[in-house]
């Protein structure tokens, strides 16, 4: 099975994506969709959540369901 190739992302995905970066390099462990949505201010959870939907099918990042910090970067 051949690897996805990654697609751009917007530039709000890609300021999401650095920060998942740098809080996985600083804590050892990736950001809850609560301090997500924190960072960027947004109005409410679902708008982290389709934000990560997006970087995911572009290839970035994994989703695991069911967990509080269920983010991969692949």
């Amino acid at each position: 099975m051949a690897k996805k190739k990654k697609e751009l992302l917007t530039p709000r995905q890609a300021q999401i994506f650095k920060f998942l970066k740098r809080y996985q390099a600083k804590h050892g462990y990736p950001p809850t969709r609560q301090e997500i949505t924190d960072q960027f201010q947004f109005k409410s959870n679902n708008a982290t959540a389709d934000h990560l939907k997006a970087i995911e099918k572009r290839g970035w990042i994994k989703i695991v369901p069911d967990t509080s910090r269920g983010i991969k970067i692949l």
